[in-house]
């Protein structure tokens, strides 16, 4: 749990889940790795569903003060 003095732990931490769960991608927007711009393309509601899992997971991991 992120608790404001253990940023580079949990960044670590945090990293390591989300490869394992591979929801990296949906975090790293350096990667380029972006939602189809097809809206009707089924990829792209499987993308939006993944980006929104990578977030709340993140999100579990910090107390309610910080968000």
């Amino acid at each position: 749990m992120l608790n404001g003095g253990n940023f580079f732990e949990w960044q670590a931490s945090m990293k390591a889940y989300l490869c394992f769960a591979k929801l990296w991608p949906y975090i790293a927007a350096d990667k380029g790795y972006t939602a189809p711009s097809d809206t009707n393309d089924p990829k792209h509601a499987e993308w939006l569903q993944n980006d929104e899992a990578a977030v709340g997971t993140m999100l579990m991991r910090i107390p309610h003060q910080y968000h």
